[in-house]
């Protein structure tokens, strides 16, 4: 790594790196990951890898432990995020060394290895063996039948234990599930997703999403089995609502169309010579499991 630089690998329960850290990524990116910590939603399923200059946080790459379904197998993959570094210190080759040694820890112990790469670094994975792949995002007409769905409250710790029991039920729709991973759940849920969490009493099930006009945007839903996706969806809709578009692939597509999905600082790069399932597959990984 350099005689001026330090690697630490386990950050989380040391202040001092902690506390540096977060302000790195408050700066790059506009984040804080301090709240979730204290309220222990930070796992080890979350390991950020960094460089340090002194006592000070310079460059990041987060590794995030993945756990999966796919067709009826479990995978575990490795979701590479957080990747940042402190403008005084870009040009130096801090990045590579961090990805050369995660990919060194991590390569052989996990089915695939992936990440969303921002617009300004799309030429920089291939360097390490990662090629783009093209995520399909799922939508189909929906017909409304509205039933008295519940908002949760995320400051509430009941609405927050209810939030987490639903979630363990998982997504019995979705062909790619994120399945035991309540710390990134809870990440979105308590931040950007917070005034988006449904509950349907009648059917304990919780969804998550947000309205625009004629469309819903369903991120995820947890529960809801031994009922159907579209009465889920007829339930989860206001009368104005025509079209729901999925935050995650259902294993049922035929009532909908996949169109290729092209979003800004979301391109999907997998690692060449690990499990691709996007090879041959139209799909996407469920929105809230980005990291």
């Amino acid at each position: 790594m350099g005689l001026n630089y330090r690697l630490e690998k386990n950050i989380r329960d040391y202040t001092e790196i902690r506390t540096s850290f977060d302000a790195l990524a408050q700066r790059v990116f506009g984040l804080s990951f301090e709240q979730w910590y204290r309220d222990g939603y930070w796992t080890d399923r979350y390991k950020p890898y960094v460089l340090l200059d002194g006592g000070t946080v310079v460059a990041s790459i987060a590794v995030n432990r993945m756990q999966t379904m796919w067709r009826g197998k479990g995978r575990s993959y490795i979701q590479l995020g957080t990747v940042m570094t402190d403008p005084q210190y870009r040009k130096q080759g801090l990045s590579r060394c961090l990805m050369e040694q995660v990919l060194r820890d991590y390569c052989r112990s996990c089915d695939a290895v992936y990440l969303f790469a921002n617009d300004s670094a799309l030429d920089f994975y291939p360097r390490f063996g990662f090629e783009r792949a093209v995520e399909y995002q799922f939508s189909c007409p929906v017909t409304p039948n509205p039933e008295a769905a519940q908002r949760l409250d995320m400051e509430n710790a009941e609405d927050r234990a209810l939030l987490q029991r639903c979630y363990r039920r998982s997504n019995p729709f979705s062909r790619l599930p994120l399945l035991d991973n309540e710390g990134l759940l809870m990440f979105y849920c308590t931040s950007y997703m917070r005034d988006r969490v449904y509950y349907l009493p009648e059917r304990e099930t919780i969804f998550i999403a947000s309205y625009d006009g004629g469309t819903m945007f369903c991120y995820d839903i947890y529960g809801g089995r031994g009922q159907t996706l579209e009465e889920i969806l007829a339930a989860a809709s206001p009368p104005q609502i025509h079209t729901a578009s999925l935050g995650f692939t259902p294993i049922c597509t035929e009532a909908g169309r996949l169109s290729p999905l092209l979003e800004e600082d979301e391109t999907l790069f997998i690692l060449r010579g690990k499990e691709n399932i996007f090879k041959g597959s139209r799909l996407m990984f469920p929105r809230l499991s980005h990291a």
